[in-house]
């Protein structure tokens, strides 16, 4: 043994939601999902970028089988099983024989848990629930309800509407029904004929 790699994480993850439940797993199946969480190699940090894939853990024991592929992005490292992937949140240690990598969650092999796994349902497209809005049909009542008073004063005027005044026909021999309002109260005119000297009103 060239030392050893152990990909480590908290108790708590072992509960976490969505993950299958271990306690269905036999003795020997316990076992290799340990050792699935560790390599036969050092590995230090620095090297997981240039590791050649796939890496085989304490678990492989033919070829193909419970292997891990390393995936790197700069300084962010995922450890991907053909199951599920997890990140590396920190190094707990890395010294010759021995690196140790806490990790986010639990890696879990393909020859455990696949079967066990629901499928995965295929995206579909979102049906919209909010039905169509009927075309609204405008009313001049309509518009007057929605223009009401705010406090007692009214949005529109109403236009003053003055009769029209009629007319006569000078066939009829009438006389127009409006004659012009003369204002002579500050006039000094004399009544002499002379239409000039009248101040008409407007």
């Amino acid at each position: 043994m060239k030392g050893i790699t152990v990909f480590t994480t908290s108790d708590v993850v072992f509960t976490a939601h969505g993950l299958p439940n271990l306690n269905k797993l036999t003795n020997a199946e316990v076992v290799s999902l340990l050792l699935y969480h560790a390599s036969s190699n050092y590995i230090s940090r620095g090297s997981l970028k240039t590791v050649k894939n796939p890496i085989h853990t304490l678990a492989t024991n033919t070829v193909g089988k419970f292997n891990l592929i390393v995936q790197t992005n700069r300084d962010f490292i995922t450890f991907v099983s053909r199951v599920d992937s997890s990140h590396v949140k920190s190094t707990a240690l890395d010294s010759v024989p021995i690196s140790i990598f806490k990790i986010e969650n639990v890696l879990l092999p393909n020859e455990l848990f696949t079967k066990s796994l629901p499928p995965t349902p295929s995206p579909t497209p979102e049906t919209s629930t909010r039905s169509t809005p009927s075309p609204v049909a405008f009313s001049p009542s309509s518009i007057a309800s929605s223009l009401a008073p705010v406090n007692g004063t009214s949005l529109i005027r109403s236009p003053t509407i003055r009769p029209t005044p009629s007319i006569s026909s000078p066939i009829d021999g009438s006389a127009p029904a409006e004659n012009p309002t003369v204002d002579t109260g500050n006039s000094n005119a004399s009544n002499d004929g002379d239409i000039s000297k009248f101040q008409f009103s407007s």
